[in-house]
């Protein structure tokens, strides 16, 4: 399954308005998927302090925001996948449709 890349989204506008650890924590999120390993590695710190720093890290809006666009970003290029799998036809037809007004979203 085709997903969005890591360098499609350091190149977006919102990723490189984070700050430098922030956009370590991104990365490391994304490439572990543990919370735990990315603030540790991003903040470098541990226990309660880890897991305050975890609590405001999530509830950024920028880290919101380059989240929302990762998990957009795979769901479209999957979609892709799909509709050119898809049979000619209605299915097909309508698939294109949805993608189109998905990308008109972004």
């Amino acid at each position: 399954m085709a997903t969005m890349t890591l360098a499609g989204l350091q190149a977006t506008k919102q990723f490189q308005s984070l700050s430098a650890q922030q956009r370590l924590w991104v990365l490391s999120y994304l490439e572990s998927g543990d919370f735990h390993f990315a603030t540790q590695a991003a903040y470098n710190v541990e226990g309660e302090s880890a897991r305050v720093h975890r609590y405001h890290i999530l509830k950024s809006v920028g880290i919101q925001t380059v989240l929302r666009i990762w998990e957009s970003g795979v769901f479209l290029e999957n979609l892709k996948v799909e509709i050119a799998a898809a049979p000619v036809g209605k299915r097909k037809t309508l698939l294109k449709k949805f993608y189109t007004l998905l990308e008109k979203t972004k």
